[in-house]
């Protein structure tokens, strides 16, 4: 039996999460980004002190829907 070669689905793997990473910074630096699904403008709504941790970056239609965790610091 022959081991498993993950490296194809690592590399697709990192590059998903690294593309994701910068449409994140990009959008939260003020940028307008549009999903790639439905071309809709994404949003995001962030994480606030009043006990929300999680935020979350969405387009219209709901096909781009990634959450967003954060700590905030609480005064």
């Amino acid at each position: 039996m022959t081991e498993p070669n993950f490296s194809e689905l690592n590399q697709r793997t990192s590059l998903s999460f690294k593309q994701q990473q910068r449409m994140i910074k990009a959008l939260l630096a003020g940028k307008t980004m549009l999903c790639e699904h439905c071309g809709k403008a994404l949003s995001a709504k962030l994480p606030n002190s009043k006990g929300d941790i999680l935020g979350k970056i969405s387009c219209v239609k709901g096909c781009t829907d990634i959450e967003l965790e954060a700590d905030i610091a609480v005064k």
